[in-house]
């Protein structure tokens, strides 16, 4: 009964919708994160393969300290004169640009970072239309259990009203202990039923809760069902544009470019 009034109040609150599930994936799944961290790297990378190209200054500074300075003397004149060959302390400064002119190795390596970012990103696309599958699955599966719940509940109610009327047959000479014994047994196979359904409802919550890192309340609002096929034909026109599939693409273009790199500065 206990099971019932959860669904029953639950059922009275308004669930998040479908869509909520699937904005809260964008930013809280493990998976779409860990994607969309590797396409910022990719872009990283991108950006500094630019940075081989354009002009570069450099500076340094040194100071050094001798024991002794390093004097000798030479003769001038009447004289001699001491000219200093090291001196005790020495302060040394340098300043270099570099701008780099032709360099087809440095411009080819830029294209295929470049490649190999747009290719991540392409990667972070399909992984949350593999996301989005998953919490639709979950959504519907975890719609399904609290059914299934209730289902399960009516049945253990049903058959404790059944022990009832056996137990009030037998009682009244009418009816045997075999039924009642039946009967008390059906209502025992009914809870084993809504035990198992309190789990897949848990498990499927949890696992939702997982995927989208919101947790499921209240009772589910499934969106308008649009039972409409598309033609194969259509699917198939649509295959080269997956986002899997340019990636694919991509990280080929990527290779070659790498490849052209290695070629040019060899």
């Amino acid at each position: 009964m206990l099971a019932a009034a959860v669904v029953m109040m639950a059922g009275v609150g308004s669930a998040q919708p479908l869509t909520a599930f699937l904005e809260s994936s964008n930013t809280q799944n493990f998976d779409a994160r860990q994607s969309a961290t590797e396409a910022r790297r990719a872009a990283a990378n991108f950006a500094q393969a630019w940075g081989a190209l354009v002009p570069a200054l450099s500076a340094n500074g040194g100071w050094t300290h001798n024991q002794y300075p390093a004097v000798i003397r030479l003769p001038e004149g009447s004289g001699t004169k001491e000219v200093t060959i090291i001196a005790q302390d020495q302060l040394e400064a340098s300043l270099k640009a570099e701008v780099p002119l032709v360099d087809a190795s440095k411009w080819a390596q830029v294209a295929a970072a470049n490649s190999g970012a747009e290719a991540a990103q392409r990667r972070t696309d399909s992984t949350r239309l593999q996301v989005r599958r998953q919490v639709v699955a979950a959504y519907y599966a975890w719609a399904a259990a609290r059914d299934v719940l209730a289902s399960a509940q009516r049945s253990v109610d049903a058959a404790r009203s059944q022990v009832d009327f056996r137990q009030a047959r037998f009682a009244a000479g009418v009816g045997s202990e075999l039924e009642l014994a039946r009967a008390e047994a059906e209502v025992e196979r009914a809870r084993q039923v809504l035990a198992a359904a309190e789990a897949t409802l848990d498990t499927g919550a949890r696992q939702l809760e997982t995927l989208t890192g919101l947790s499921p309340t209240g009772a589910p609002q499934a969106p308008p069902e649009d039972l409409s096929v598309p033609e194969l034909a259509q699917l198939e026109e649509r295959l080269a544009a997956l986002p899997s599939v340019a990636a694919a693409r991509l990280d080929a273009r990527a290779a070659e470019r790498t490849r052209l790199a290695a070629a040019l500065a060899l």
